[in-house]
């Protein structure tokens, strides 16, 4: 009988695993990648309108314009200051004007650019002044406008006696304006309008105030293109003077 063997068996318990943290959840909780919430996306704000991007608007100036207020001198004041900010050589003008107060004086303004707006200024003097009597504004570019301003405040003034107007630019109808002042200002007695552009109308206009006018003892027109019939005009007037 062959002998019996003997048979070992053996058995190796598997290797415990190491635990795991945190510890898995059950299966119930656990979320996935695929389960986890999606952002929530913000609201949007609609683009800036014209009116958020204009600028703001000025702020109001500090100060009330004295013309606003009612105060007159105050106003006056205001506006002479901007003149002299526009116009120094105007305004050291109109001041010399202002300042002289001796009567028989004599102011030589010739050669001054004067502005259409000091010409005002200096008329707008002349109505009342009472101490200049020559008066020169030669050289400044003066046309019929500005004559026309002159003029009328010759209307006004007794005062002057001699206005210098030469190299200007006054035409006919600057004459003229002058002319008619003549009819009424009895003192002035010497209008030098050389190297002017009178031409023939203009001279015939001041020769027809002559006969009413018994003040004026000069009158240059020089330079003034007034041709034969201008000249015509004037040495029939004062030969019926004489």
């Amino acid at each position: 009988m062959p002998a019996a063997t003997a048979s070992v068996s053996v058995t190796r318990e598997a290797a415990p695993q190491a635990p795991t943290w945190p510890p898995n959840p059950p299966a119930s909780q656990a979320m996935t990648s695929d389960t986890r919430p999606l952002p929530v996306p913000l609201p949007q704000l609609p683009p800036p309108t014209a009116s958020v991007l204009a600028p703001a608007p000025a702020p109001a100036p500090a100060r009330v314009l004295a013309s606003t207020t009612g105060d007159a001198a105050a106003a006056a004041a205001e506006e002479e200051a901007l003149f002299a900010l526009r116009d120094p050589e105007g305004a050291a003008v109109l001041a010399l004007a202002r300042q002289s107060t001796a009567f028989g004086s004599e102011l030589d303004f010739r050669s001054k650019g004067l502005t259409d707006v000091t010409i005002a200024k200096l008329a707008e003097w002349l109505r009342t002044n009472k101490s200049v009597t020559r008066l020169k504004l030669g050289f400044n570019g003066i046309g019929d406008e500005d004559a026309r301003v002159l003029a009328a405040a010759l209307l006004e003034n007794s005062i002057l006696e001699v206005l210098g107007l030469a190299r200007n630019l006054i035409r006919h109808e600057g004459a003229g304006a002058l002319a008619n002042a003549l009819l009424q200002n009895q003192k002035l007695r010497k209008l030098n309008l050389r190297q002017n552009h009178v031409g023939p109308d203009g001279a015939k206009a001041l020769a027809n105030v002559l006969p009413q006018n018994h003040a004026l003892l000069i009158l240059l027109l020089e330079g003034n293109n007034i041709g034969d019939q201008g000249a015509c005009d004037l040495a029939t007037i004062a030969l019926s003077q004489n």
